[in-house]
């Protein structure tokens, strides 16, 4: 994993690699770099705060990577299964 201006990604991919990327902006929240390896290495981070950014609520949720390496919101009642 590198970490570039905007996201993080994998060490080849400018040699042709892959394209996959965490954006370090996601979810009104900045990922930092030990979020980004939990999830390259157990697919989810702990739980973690964010702030909604159309209502400026506050919240709790998990990170996850899913089965299409899409960085997604998991919340503490959601089923593992979802």
């Amino acid at each position: 994993m590198v970490s570039g201006k905007k996201s993080y990604g994998c060490s080849n991919r400018k040699e042709g690699g892959c394209e996959f990327k965490i954006w370090k902006k996601s979810f009104n929240k900045t990922i930092w770099e030990k979020q980004a390896l939990l999830l390259l290495t157990k697919r989810e981070t702990g739980v973690l705060s964010f702030t909604s950014k159309e209502k400026g609520t506050k919240f709790s949720a998990k990170l996850i990577l899913d089965e299409n390496n899409q960085v997604k919101l998991k919340f503490a009642n959601e089923s593992k299964g979802k």
